[in-house]
C-alpha cells in the first residue's frame, strides 16, 4: 500500500472501518493538502488550518465504523471540512469579541457605570420574567448550548416551536435589557459567562 492510486475512495474506508492504520495514512494523504487549503482559506490561519486537519482526520478515525455507510465519500468530507472551519473560525471571532469587549467593559466609564455582577444579575432578571417554555427554551439553547432537535425532544414539543419560543425569548430579553439601560449582547456575553 504505497501508491494513492490504487485504492478506490470505497476500499480505503472498508480498510479503515477495520482498523487499518496504513489506509488511513493513505486518505489522510490524498486529503490533507485540501483540508489544509480550505482551512487556511476560511481562517487565514496557518495554526488554525492546522488545526482544522487535525479535528477532522480526528473525526473520520473515530467515526471509522460508520465510514463504510458514505455513499460519497468526497463530498461528504469535504461538508465535515468545511463545517470544523466555520466551527472553528466561529469560536476565534467569539473569543476575539469577547476580548474585545471585555477591554470595552473594564477600560472606564464603562466599567464605573455598572460592573459585571449588576449587568448579570439584571440579565437573570430577564431570563427570569420570561414565560416558563421561552424561559426552558432559552436556558437549554444558550446555557447547555443543546441544539434544536435535543430541545424538542427534551421538551415534546416540534423543532419549529423550539425556534419559535427561542426568537420570542430573545426578543423579551433584549427588550428587558433595553428597559433597564444596558446593551444587549454585552448582557448576553456576560450574563452568558461562566
Amino acid at each position: 500500500m504505497t501508491n494513492n492510486d490504487t485504492y478506490s475512495d470505497g476500499e480505503l474506508l472498508e480498510k479503515i472501518a477495520r482498523d487499518d492504520h496504513a489506509a488511513f495514512s493513505i486518505l489522510f494523504r490524498k486529503y490533507y493538502p485540501h483540508v489544509y487549503e480550505a482551512g487556511l482559506l476560511i481562517t487565514h490561519s496557518p495554526d488554525l488550518a492546522e488545526e482544522i486537519v487535525q479535528d477532522v482526520f480526528m473525526n473520520i478515525w473515530m467515526s471509522r465504523l460508520r465510514l463504510t455507510e458514505i455513499r460519497d465519500f468526497r463530498s461528504y468530507f469535504f461538508i465535515v471540512a468545511r463545517n470544523r472551519a466555520y466551527r472553528t473560525l466561529r469560536k476565534q471571532v467569539v473569543a476575539e469579541a469577547s476580548a474585545e469587549l471585555d477591554k470595552i467593559l473594564w477600560s472606564g466609564d464603562a466599567a464605573e457605570e455598572m460592573d459585571r455582577k449588576e449587568i448579570s444579575a439584571i440579565f437573570q432578571k430577564a431570563i427570569d420574567q420570561l414565560p416558563p417554555q421561552q424561559k426552558q427554551v432559552f436556558i437549554l439553547s444558550k446555557q447547555f448550548n443543546r441544539k434544536r432537535n435535543d430541545i424538542a425532544a427534551i421538551m415534546n414539543i416540534s423543532p419549529e416551536t423550539v425556534k419559535k419560543y427561542l426568537a420570542l425569548s430573545i426578543l423579551n430579553i433584549r427588550a428587558y435589557c433595553m428597559r433597564s439601560g444596558i446593551d444587549f449582547m454585552i448582557a448576553l456575553t456576560i450574563g452568558l459567562l461562566p
